[in-house]
């Protein structure tokens, strides 16, 4: 962000944001070798990154400023592997505490 400015891409007026980003945004992609990338991609990215941190659907929802919830849901998907992924985790650490503790007996 610019000073003075809140936009993530700031335009050339002062306080304003940049009207059109596509041709920055086919530059920039060509620069870091991105050609597919959409710029779509990176609020999805956003979104999965939110939810993952723990941030509420409905927090995530007014961020990106989806209409109906059932759009972000897609996005709950990622945090509740992300949860299974932890129980997993905990299960496997747990059960190899137990194996050792009888190994000791």
């Amino acid at each position: 962000m610019m000073l003075g400015n809140p936009f993530v891409f700031p335009g050339h007026i002062k306080g304003r944001p940049l009207n059109n980003v596509y041709r920055p945004w086919l530059r920039i992609k060509r620069r870091a070798g991105l050609d597919r990338l959409a710029i779509h991609d990176l609020r999805r990215t956003a979104g999965s990154y939110m939810v993952q941190a723990g941030r509420s659907i409905h927090a995530v929802k007014d961020i990106l400023r989806h209409k109906d919830i059932k759009t972000t849901e897609i996005y709950a998907r990622l945090a509740a592997q992300q949860g299974k992924d932890t129980v997993d985790a905990y299960s496997e650490a747990l059960t190899e505490v137990l194996n050792a503790k009888e190994q000791t007996l």
